[in-house]
């Protein structure tokens, strides 16, 4: 059997690294391609689950109180980081300092590797691009970017 594409979910829970970091080894391991899908989580179905058997109104506040947390973050994941704070431009600097040339066009981070790349070489690229963007939510951090 080959695999051509592996789809992997990802809620943006801690269990959605491990599979994006598994789905990534086996697109590697079978030269396979991955494609992401984003889920997110119905409130309203969670709290149906876990509040069995208590009172319409509790559950009714639940939801509510739940949908509307569930929103800001969505809403909060979506946008853009204020240009003043040149995160693009840090990132890219980061990149740099380990030897990872790309572009940072905003908020996007634009890699253009090698037109011939073994499995190595691309694995090198994504290890410094991984210590880069920690650096970067670190600096975000602690200036209160995030």
């Amino acid at each position: 059997m080959t695999l051509k594409t592996i789809l992997v979910a990802a809620s943006g829970g801690t269990a959605s690294d491990g599979a994006v970091e598994l789905a990534c080894r086996l697109a590697r391991k079978f030269e396979a391609h991955v494609e992401g899908l984003h889920i997110r989580v119905d409130p309203r179905a969670v709290v149906a689950i876990a509040a069995d058997g208590l009172g319409a109104p509790m559950v009714g506040g639940w939801i509510d109180q739940i949908a509307a947390e569930s929103d800001e973050l969505a809403k909060k994941t979506k946008e853009a980081f204020d240009p003043a704070t040149n995160i693009g431009l840090f990132a890219e600097r980061r990149c740099l300092a380990h030897g990872l040339i790309l572009r940072a066009l905003g908020d996007t981070i634009a890699i253009a590797p090698p037109l011939i790349a073994d499995g190595a070489t691309i694995e090198t690229i994504l290890q410094k691009l991984a210590v880069a963007l920690d650096e970067t939510l670190l600096y975000a951090e602690q200036n209160g970017y995030v």
